[in-house]
């Protein structure tokens, strides 16, 4: 009788070890950013981050920022949100040369590997004149993407802007 039961158990064992050449177990990961894809429908295939100005309350509800960054004393609050959720952010004080040249002073804020479904709020004037502050997104593969925090005084800024735009 023991002999019969250790048979039994071997083989239930044995069975419960057999692989199967066809079964496949790739676990596909989403590192696309939630918040970025419940705002915008069909983004410019190009873009790396979104900003929004201006939030609605609805726009606000799906933000939920992770962090605030206050740069300057205002109301006014600019949210960055990073396409892909391996992707960093940095954001740097510029000034201007005397021939019109752009160019960065510091460092003020950077986050090289985000939360997944990352949000930056940042307190931030529009200057109408020189821009005082650059977003800088790093994708996974190195590249920078830089935007400009400036007011556009013909057409205003939009609620939506996308970060397309390679750093020089």
């Amino acid at each position: 009788m023991k002999k019969a039961l250790s048979i039994l158990f071997l083989l239930l064992l044995f069975t419960g070890c057999t692989t199967s050449k066809n079964s496949s177990s790739v676990i596909e990961i989403d590192y696309n950013n939630k918040k970025f894809n419940q705002l915008v429908q069909t983004p410019p295939e190009q873009a790396v981050a979104l900003v929004v100005n201006f939030a609605t309350d609805e726009q606000i509800k799906i933000l939920q920022p992770h962090e605030t960054l206050k740069l300057q004393q205002t109301e006014n609050i600019i949210f960055v949100i990073p396409k892909d959720n391996r992707s960093g952010i940095a954001i740097y004080s510029q000034d201007i040369e005397a021939d019109g040249t752009l160019f960065d002073v510091e460092k003020v804020y950077e986050n090289p590997k985000p939360a997944n479904d990352f949000a930056l709020a940042m307190q931030a004037l529009r200057p109408e004149g020189a821009p005082a502050y650059r977003i800088a997104i790093t994708t996974k593969d190195g590249t920078e993407y830089s935007y400009v925090i400036s007011y556009n005084g013909k057409d205003g800024n939009e609620n939506l802007e996308y970060i397309t735009e390679k750093a020089s």
